[in-house]
């Protein structure tokens, strides 16, 4: 969803691959694959040829936050790969978003707990953008973004 968003509105993203860059994972993704290549970047630390396995991803969760100003986390449970992200952000000293989600929903254990020990909390995109000190300003129907403090 991220990738796609940036795309249509003619923003920049970048693909950090599981497996080498010869391999989309999964297979549905090629076009968007494609459109990240002519729009973006698409990275892998990982040679051609390499097929992505599940002990790939935590290592790609390691690229994808260290590339990011911090990581947002809409639901996750305790078992989540979605941890892997927030623990690496947290090494590397990045920001964690969590959106906050019902105690009785297994789905929201870990954004949940996160929350509780510091996360920051996000209810809108306005919340990130606050914290990041990042203003919006909306020019015909085209959003840019400006940095007010780095």
């Amino acid at each position: 969803m991220a990738h796609r968003t940036a795309l249509e509105n003619k923003g920049r993203t970048i693909a950090v691959m599981a497996g080498g860059l010869d391999r989309v994972y999964p297979k549905e993704h090629t076009g968007l694959f494609r459109q990240v290549q002519e729009h973006g970047a698409v990275v892998s630390e990982l040679a051609l040829g390499v097929r992505p396995e599940a002990r790939s991803f935590p290592r790609r969760n390691r690229l994808t936050s260290g590339l990011s100003i911090g990581s947002v986390v809409v639901e996750a449970a305790e078992g989540s790969g979605a941890r892997h992200t927030v623990y690496h952000a947290l090494e590397q000293d990045r920001e964690v978003f969590c959106v906050p989600g019902s105690i009785f929903s297994p789905a929201s254990n870990f954004t949940n707990r996160m929350i509780k020990v510091g996360a920051k909390l996000v209810m809108g995109i306005a919340d990130i953008l606050e914290e990041l000190n990042l203003a919006v300003v909306a020019e015909r129907g085209k959003i840019s973004s400006f940095i007010n403090h780095i």
